[in-house]
């Protein structure tokens, strides 16, 4: 939907670049005139500095805040496409017919790439899902661990939470050592007609606490941590869950059905009855989802 929203709004699509630069390009050059000297594009466009915090998987420009100071390779007839293919054209009859006046010509469309808009911008990310992910090996190194990275995960939360497990597992075996398998991006889930409560991150930590109970015959010790780094994970106040190799027994002790509360995507009591939800509050900050899988083959350094 950013395509749509960059047609639809004055700043998106590099629409700001081209605002700033117009409009500090003559103030700039009434400076100029007014002290004689000669007019200077050059020196009339402004200079813009971008630090992006992007909560987009591979950091793509154009796409992050729907690109207000990138080059914008989609056009208004693009945008009408969208809403066709997802079949909502008809619940927005205004946006429909904004994007059919600009296909006719009555909207400036957004600026290209090669525009003369973009000449004095610098974009920097300073913050990401892989900056994230950077620090959490950081960390993880500096706690004894061996570590594997693994960035722009996307897929169906309890399948990755599943394939997080038993990557952990195999890393530590093949190393023979403690060790940790990061998996930074964003999973998805598909809730269809359950009335659950939870969150992907969650419901990844179901998934993998319900996995590792399958696995406890290995005799290895694993804990899985996730965390939406905007300290929100769907529609509750928690930011995601830890998990272990004794989850499994705590859920019977306590008559949780962990495999029940998977099917009704329901992870958010399931782990709050067991004590093992993570509560961070707001961050401020959104740069997508991390999960850690810990294999332990000796204590760590605390």
């Amino acid at each position: 939907l950013n395509c749509v929203r960059k047609h639809c709004e004055r700043l998106k699509g590099g629409r700001l670049a081209r605002l700033v630069g117009a409009g500090d390009e003559g103030r700039a050059a009434a400076r100029i005139r007014s002290v004689g000297a000669p007019r200077s594009d050059a020196h009339a466009r402004s200079r813009v500095l971008a630090l992006v915090v992007s909560d987009v998987l591979g950091d793509p420009l154009d796409v992050i805040s729907s690109g207000p100071l990138a080059p914008d390779p989609t056009t208004y007839a693009d945008a009408i496409g969208v809403l066709e293919r997802r079949a909502t054209a008809g619940h927005v009859p205004s946006v429909v017919a904004h994007l059919r006046a600009g296909v006719r010509g009555e909207h400036d469309e957004t600026p290209k790439p090669g525009d003369a808009a973009f000449d004095g911008v610098v974009s920097t990310i300073i913050s990401s899902n892989q900056t994230a992910a950077i620090a959490a090996r950081d960390t993880l190194l500096d706690l004894g661990f061996r570590v594997k990275v693994v960035c722009r995960v996307e897929g169906e939360a309890g399948a990755i939470g599943r394939g997080l497990v038993g990557d952990a597992i195999a890393e530590s075996a093949a190393a023979d050592a403690s060790f940790a398998v990061v998996y930074a991006g964003e999973t998805t889930v598909d809730v269809g007609d359950a009335t659950g409560l939870g969150g992907r991150n969650q419901e990844l930590a179901l998934a993998a606490g319900i996995e590792l109970e399958g696995l406890a015959h290995l005799g290895a010790r694993v804990c899985v941590a996730t965390l939406a780094t905007d300290g929100i994970d769907g529609p509750t106040d928690t930011a995601g869950a830890v998990v272990d190799s004794h989850t499994g027994a705590l859920a019977r002790e306590r008559g949780v059905d962990l495999g029940g509360a998977l099917a009704r995507h329901d992870s958010h009591a399931a782990l709050g009855a067991l004590g093992l939800l993570v509560r961070t509050g707001p961050s401020g900050t959104n740069v997508n989802d991390a999960a850690i899988a810990m294999v332990y083959l000796s204590v760590p350094r605390s």
